[in-house]
């Protein structure tokens, strides 16, 4: 397993990829050689962004925008159906929007991704940790 800091580098070039790239639904995101989704290696460089990912964000969106200002989501799903992969593109369209803040739980440990541009800050937590963030209505 990687260590705490090499874990949050890996994580920190993933996103620095990420945003240099276009997500185009019913097409593939190809990261660099040696850079993985989420810093996981066994999750691959590339995935499918399904049609439907947009419709789901799109939607999303237009309730964050709506007079009862939802701004908080639930994914579910069976297991193996994508929401991982869905996650990924939507913090990426998210950063597209302007998003600068987003709170990832990741099993026992959490992460704050905070933005400015295409650069990227990576703090590592565990689940109690980043409430205050977590409670600020322009995080995610």
């Amino acid at each position: 397993l990687p260590s705490r800091k090499e874990m949050r580098q890996k994580l920190k070039c993933f996103w620095q990829a990420l945003l240099r790239l276009d997500i185009t639904v019913d097409s593939f995101l190809n990261l660099p050689e040696n850079v993985f989704l989420l810093g996981r290696k066994r999750w691959g460089s590339s995935l499918y962004v399904r049609p439907c990912y947009r419709g789901i964000f799109d939607q999303m969106m237009e309730l964050c925008s709506s007079p009862y200002t939802i701004n908080q989501f639930l994914i579910t799903g069976t297991p193996g159906i994508g929401k991982s992969f869905f996650a990924i593109v939507l913090m990426g369209w998210l950063v597209m929007e302007k998003v600068t803040s987003i709170v990832f739980d990741s099993y026992e440990t959490r992460y704050l991704f905070m933005f400015k541009g295409t650069d990227v800050d990576v703090v590592e937590g565990n689940k109690m940790d980043f409430k205050d963030v977590i409670d600020d209505d322009t995080a995610w």
